[in-house]
């Protein structure tokens, strides 16, 4: 099963956990516990993509933590590579 698929499973789970969550007398039980499958499909899926370099890369900067992280490369550059040659 492709993480694609894997996705929209997911996704289908939160919508039976969220139906369960906001309707409770009119949807059974199971489907809150069905819908309790779905975080960590989605986990599954993020360590997936983290395999790829250039996906923490494109993560990080969705999460907002793109100038931080060139901050901190560009810091070890200079911690190893610049002072170096200094010396």
């Amino acid at each position: 099963m492709s993480t694609t698929a894997i996705k929209w499973l997911a996704l289908v789970l939160m919508l039976v956990d969220h139906l369960g969550e906001f309707f409770p007398q009119s949807v059974p039980l199971w489907f809150r516990w069905l819908g309790r499958m779905s975080a960590p499909l989605f986990l599954f899926c993020l360590a997936q993509g983290l395999e790829k370099p250039a996906a923490v890369r494109d993560i990080s900067a969705g999460c907002g933590l793109g100038p931080l992280q060139w901050d901190w490369e560009t810091l070890c550059w200079y911690i190893f590579f610049q002072r170096r040659r200094s010396a």
